[in-house]
């Protein structure tokens, strides 16, 4: 994980509003190896370990009893359709792919250079060796400031991470991209206050203006 990305992150159980402090074990190039991330709310730790953060609040059963990260499915997409989509021409900044694209992640940081990926994985994975990824875990609420991300993809109806979670966390000029898209994503998408740039059977795509 990232060094950086710590100061985008909050506190899962708490919310947006209470940030997470980093105490850091061991770090190799920035990036957190292992480690801890702690709330001083709650004073709830999530741990970081081989660079993956299990930020799900309590309580946390082994990741391979979680039901909430789709289960391990992943839909087959083109990395240059979906940075098309994005409309990110390059970094710096963060985007969050959820549930059913993680495996994009490393097709995307061929194609668009500068950008930290925030990966919802449903196991701890090693660093991968582009070292432009950060895995993480999440159940809900994702683990993140408002508006303080450059775009997030996710798939209609994998995990149990609400729509509006997705564009909440999305930055001014940012854009979120729903794949295989829900009947109801256009009007989630509108609800959430972006503004509607795709809306096809293949997918939805809203961006945030200010």
């Amino acid at each position: 994980m990232h060094l950086l990305l710590t100061d985008r992150l909050s506190c899962p159980r708490c919310g947006p509003e209470f940030g997470l402090i980093l105490l850091a074990d061991q770090m190799v190039e920035r990036r957190v190896i292992a480690g801890s991330l702690g709330c001083p709310n709650c004073r709830d730790r999530y741990p970081v370990s081989s660079g993956f953060a299990d930020l799900r609040p309590p309580p946390r059963p082994p990741l391979s009893e979680e039901k909430s990260l789709g289960g391990g499915a992943h839909l087959e997409a083109d990395p240059l359709t979906v940075a098309a989509l994005l409309g990110i021409p390059g970094g710096p900044g963060n985007v969050l792919l959820g549930p059913g694209v993680a495996h994009l992640a490393t097709g995307l940081s061929e194609l668009v250079e500068g950008i930290e990926w925030i990966v919802v994985s449903g196991s701890p994975v090693p660093l991968p060796p582009v070292g432009s990824m950060s895995p993480i875990s999440v159940r809900g609420r994702l683990p993140l400031y408002s508006r303080s991300i450059r775009g997030a993809v996710t798939v209609g109806g994998a995990g149990t991470v609400p729509l509006g979670e997705y564009a909440r966390v999305v930055a001014p000029m940012g854009r979120l991209v729903i794949l295989a898209p829900p009947d109801d994503a256009a009007a989630a998408v509108a609800e959430a206050g972006l503004e509607l740039v795709l809306d096809t059977a293949e997918a939805v795509v809203g961006g945030r203006k200010s």
